[in-house]
């Protein structure tokens, strides 16, 4: 007999055994069964957190995780540097596409001056708001 039950996960122990799951079953029908960690920093001489980019790699994807840069150097083309660098990283790993979502207003406009096309809009997310979902094909031309 299977029974049901309420939680709301506060120690998030539901949602890690249901992830383990979901990907041991994808496991079984992917022909790549990896994701590989990818970050780029930017540091000042402090060595405090300035900027930085990171995501995975999982088989032909780059799939951007997180883009950040201090309030202090917006504005000097450092997410440019890093979103460049970790394309080309990318693409020494072999990769040919990336995606990356992003806020209305974190930074829909960047994404969209590096080539990157809307694929998807989330409107009123997550009332008012809308989230961005942009893809790009990326140049397989190593520098």
């Amino acid at each position: 007999m299977i029974h049901f039950s309420h939680s709301d996960d506060a120690d998030g122990a539901i949602s890690a055994q249901l992830r383990a799951k979901i990907i041991a079953f994808n496991q079984q029908h992917f022909e790549v069964k990896e994701r590989f960690p990818i970050a780029i920093k930017a540091c000042n001489d402090q060595g405090e957190l300035m900027a930085g980019i990171s995501g995975n790699t999982f088989g032909n994807w780059l799939l951007i995780d997180w883009l950040w840069v201090d309030s202090a150097l917006r504005g000097q083309k450092i997410g440019s540097r890093l979103l460049e660098e970790l394309e080309h990283q990318a693409v020494l790993r072999g990769c040919k596409k990336v995606m990356v979502d992003t806020l209305e207003f974190q930074a829909p406009d960047f994404y969209l001056s590096h080539g990157y096309q809307e694929a998807f809009v989330m409107s009123e997310y997550p009332k008012a708001s809308q989230r961005y979902y942009f893809f790009k094909s990326l140049n397989s031309g190593l520098r």
